[in-house]
C-alpha cells in the first residue's frame, strides 16, 4: 500500500523554502527575519562585545587579562548579586585551573613546574 503522496516534496523539495543547497531562499546570508520582514545584519563588529574586546585587545587597548575579565564580568550580568558573586568566582577558579586558557593568558600552565 502507498501513501498516495507522489513527486520529490518534503523540506527541501519543489515549492520548500529550503533551495537545494540547503539553504533558505526567503532570507540573505547574514540576515536577520523578524516577523513578515527582513532586517539587514549590523556590520561586522557594530554592536557585537565579543567582536569590539576582541579589536580592543587586538590593538593593544586592553590586556588578555583584562579581556577575560571583561568576558566573566559581562557573563554575569543580570544575575542577582548573590548569584553573581558566586558564578564569578567558580569562572575565575576555572580559568585560573585550566592550562590552556593559562597559557593564553600568558600564564605558566604547569604553575612553574
Amino acid at each position: 500500500m502507498t501513501s498516495g503522496i507522489g513527486g520529490t516534496g518534503g523540506p527541501s523539495g519543489p515549492g520548500s523554502p529550503i533551495g537545494p543547497g540547503g539553504v533558505d531562499d526567503r532570507t540573505v546570508a547574514g540576515a536577520e527575519t523578524v516577523g513578515s520582514g527582513t532586517v539587514e545584519a549590523p556590520a561586522p563588529g557594530a554592536g557585537d562585545p565579543v567582536a569590539q574586546l576582541a579589536a580592543d585587545l587586538d590593538a593593544g587597548r586592553l590586556t588578555p587579562e583584562q579581556a577575560m575579565a571583561r568576558l566573566v564580568d559581562d557573563s554575569i550580568a543580570g544575575l542577582p548579586p548573590d548569584e553573581q558573586s558566586e558564578l564569578k568566582q567558580l569562572m575565575e577558579d576555572l580559568i585560573a585551573s585550566d592550562p590552556y586558557l593559562g597559557g593564553l593568558l600568558g600564564a605558566d600552565p604547569l604553575g612553574g613546574r
